[in-house]
């Protein structure tokens, strides 16, 4: 595979999980943001987690979890501890 096909293949890959997850357009935007930036800067892990944080939080919002007493029990938690931790800094 040569670059322009990997490049089409990371696009195509991005494209679906677009529609999959059902990504805003502004969340479409940042994310052609982010892969336009150069992969050697030191953020691009920080970036891979607030991606992971940014995709788990769209589908909480779109689920049915909330519905489910124990689930939603977990997530208030979960909340908590991340409420907890962005108090400390």
């Amino acid at each position: 595979m040569n670059v322009q096909q990997s490049r089409i293949f990371v696009a195509y890959s991005s494209l679906e999980q677009a529609l999959v997850q059902n990504w805003s357009l502004s969340e479409i935007k940042q994310r052609i943001t982010e892969k336009k930036s150069p992969d050697s800067t030191p953020n691009t892990e920080s970036n891979e987690y607030k991606e992971r944080f940014t995709a788990a939080t769209t589908k909480l919002r779109k689920s049915r979890i909330w519905s489910d007493p124990k689930k939603r029990k977990q997530i208030e938690k979960l909340l908590a501890q991340l409420e907890t931790l962005t108090n400390v800094e």
